[in-house]
């Protein structure tokens, strides 16, 4: 909404898309990233694409990029004034390296020597991703097992020891995030909205028992919740949505519309968003999920006219004031 239509909205419609997207970027650092990658590639193709983008609320966007980052620094501060340590970001590239393989054969060459924490518990590895970060258990768990000044410093020593896995193993480091990205393209499910042993682990752990009592009777503690179909109809709702999309983009391929701009957007969103989350952290499915519904929304919107009558005139016979 802020790229396309930006300069036809009210004040008030740009304060509540801008506040929106603001808080969006400050809770999530993967939405800062995807957010931020998608814009600088849209803002360096447009005028290859002749794209309908706003060169101003692209501005816009990155002046909320950079608001998020402040708001993320002043949590931090607030944080470290409260508790007196700073927040601490799990390990999640850490962990995947480890568990792709890259990671686990650097520390069993390069260790102890080269000084990561991860070297005193090489014993304990290979382990899969989210047993890296969330195995409580002491003796197999590492970074929720460990005492917190170490589980501190692993998660500090992320960017570096990534950056020295990397320049041992190029390839294998590059193929391996590949790789994942590829995984996480093919996460379509919602397989975590019933629990696993590991989840229900987890709740026995930390969850006062009144909580406890409730979570164990949910649909979702029985593996009950409804979402076999929904399941079994994503992937090929989602092709089918592509193809489509793909379609369209052939049969009217000289006619630029801010519909078919809204496509491009999403499109670019949506890759950064596969790449992003599965090279950062462990594929998963809510990752994919939470956004793949634009799919079939974009493929709706760019349908060609049926009957002689189109979506968008449709659309004005219902609302005269409509722009997209």
């Amino acid at each position: 909404h802020i790229i396309v239509t930006w300069n036809s909205m009210n004040r008030g419609s740009r304060c509540f898309w801008l506040a929106l997207l603001v808080t969006s970027l400050a809770s999530h650092s993967s939405t800062l990233l995807i957010v931020g990658c998608a814009a600088t590639v849209l803002a360096a193709v447009s005028p290859i694409k002749r794209l309908h983008l706003s060169y101003r609320s692209l501005l816009v966007i990155g002046a909320a990029v950079l608001a998020a980052i402040i708001l993320e620094a002043a949590f931090s501060l607030g944080v470290k004034a409260a508790t007196g340590a700073a927040p601490v970001r799990p390990p999640f590239a850490t962990a995947r390296l480890v568990d792709d393989g890259p990671g686990y054969r650097y520390l069993r060459s390069r260790c102890p020597q080269s000084g990561f924490v991860l070297c005193k518990y090489v014993d304990r590895l290979p382990q899969p991703s989210d047993h890296i970060l969330w195995e409580r258990r002491p003796g197999i768990g590492l970074f929720s097992a460990l005492p917190p000044w170490e589980a501190r410093a692993l998660a500090l020593e992320q960017n570096r020891f990534v950056f020295a896995v990397f320049l041992d193993q190029p390839l294998a480091v590059s193929k391996s995030a590949l790789l994942a990205a590829v995984r996480q393209s093919k996460k379509l499910g919602l397989g975590e909205f019933n629990y696993d042993s590991g989840t229900k682990g987890h709740f026995a752990a930390k969850l006062p028992p009144s909580v406890l009592e409730d979570v164990e009777g949910s649909a979702a503690f029985e593996g009950d919740m409804p979402v076999r179909l929904v399941s079994a109809a994503t992937l090929p709702i989602t092709w089918l949505s592509i193809l489509l999309i793909a379609w369209t983009a052939v049969i009217d391929r000289n006619r630029q519309t801010k519909t078919s701009t809204v496509a491009v957007i999403v499109f670019v969103m949506l890759l950064f968003n596969v790449a992003i989350c599965g090279m950062l952290s462990t594929p998963h499915e809510r990752y994919l999920m939470r956004v793949v519904w634009l799919l079939p929304l974009i493929a709706y919107c760019v349908l060609p006219p049926i009957g002689g009558v189109g979506m968008s005139q449709r659309n004005r016979a219902r609302n005269p004031t409509a722009s997209i």
